[in-house]
Formats: structure tokens, C-alpha cells, sequence
């Protein structure tokens, strides 16, 4: 499957984000928490993504690297969840 290059920038977003927790907690570190903790995690993660869409305070270059950085963390919570929802 091809992936469109949004979808394909939006996961190297997400993979990059990944890869800097990889030496305290492995590849696959969320595999030991809960759905649910992971679920109050992605909660956490969209109140500072929407605290980075409203940063009014910050320039625009610096709103859009936070909008990216927070968008791939909202990803990647909710990757986690579907991770540990595959049988």
C-alpha cells in the first residue's frame, strides 16, 4: 500500500517522537500500561495540542512546529491503544 504523503509525514512525525523514548523504555514501552492509562495519556496530550492551536503567544513558526510536535503525540497515544487492541 502507497501511502498518501500526508499520512506518510504525519508518521514519520509520530515515529521521530517515538525513537526519543526508545532508550528509557524500549520499542514497544507502552505494552505494559493499560488502556486506560494510555487513554488519559491521549487525554492530556489534546489539551496541549489544544493549548497549541490557540498559542496566540507564540510566532507562527513556533505554533506550527508545537501543532506538529502535539498532533504526532495525540498519534501516537492513540496508536498505542490500537496496538493493544490487536489480537
Amino acid at each position: 500500500m502507497k501511502l498518501r504523503p500526508s499520512v506518510r509525514r504525519f508518521a514519520e512525525d509520530m515515529e521521530r517522537a517515538l525513537r526519543v523514548h526508545d532508550e528509557d523504555r524500549g520499542p514497544r514501552g507502552w505494552a505494559k500500561d493499560s488502556r486506560e492509562a494510555l487513554f488519559a495519556r491521549l487525554g492530556m496530550e489534546v489539551d496541549e495540542l489544544r493549548n497549541a492551536i490557540k498559542g496566540s503567544f507564540m510566532s507562527l513558526e513556533q505554533r506550527n512546529y508545537e501543532r506538529r510536535k502535539e498532533t504526532a503525540d495525540v498519534g501516537n497515544f492513540a496508536m498505542m491503544i490500537h496496538d493493544l487492541s490487536r489480537p
